[in-house]
């Protein structure tokens, strides 16, 4: 996988499943939340390949490689949206890149997001915040998959079917 073009790779994943996409702005995707299942097994599939390396990030041909350099993020929590509309509860999952030169010498990161968004449901917002943290690819990969989907906010907003939308974008971080 190209993790500078993770997005991109994680939207053909979805319309191979017949998944609809629709542009937003900043480099955003949305998804229906009929699709938040088929988003998470795509999310799966990209979380389990290796990174290609080398990659170019700008002008400069980077790797990604050593111990905590290709790293999986999983939180939940009910979220205030800044005051712009009612809380809502948000589950998401990242894969984080840390970026470095062919010499070794650290560029920076760069990650792909992927969210679900619930309503404010009373059996969702009372669920304490979660996160598990995990490494790409391989064994590695499908423990923390299987951790994200033994964890409570997992199983009560997606698997209930409580999930409105989805949204991802890739970006430096």
């Amino acid at each position: 996988m190209d993790p500078m073009n993770a997005a991109g790779e994680l939207k053909a994943l979805l319309e191979r499943r017949g998944v609809a996409v629709t542009p937003g702005r900043n480099g955003f995707w949305h998804g229906a939340g009929t699709d938040v299942l088929a988003a998470w097994d795509a999310f799966k599939e990209l979380a389990a390949e290796p990174p290609d390396n080398p990659v170019m990030w700008e002008e400069f041909p980077c790797v990604v490689s050593g111990e905590d350099s290709d790293r999986l993020l999983y939180e939940a929590a009910a979220r205030d949206q800044r005051g712009e509309r009612p809380a809502r509860y948000m589950l998401s999952v990242s894969r984080q890149f840390a970026l470095t030169e062919l010499d070794g010498e650290y560029l920076g990161m760069h990650h792909l997001l992927l969210t679900f968004e619930a309503p404010p449901d009373p059996s969702l917002m009372v669920l304490p915040y979660t996160d598990a943290w995990g490494q790409a690819g391989g064994p590695a990969s499908a423990e923390w998959i299987a951790a994200v989907e033994r964890s409570g906010p997992f199983d009560q907003a997606l698997k209930r079917g409580l999930v409105e939308r989805f949204e991802f974008f890739s970006s430096d971080i």
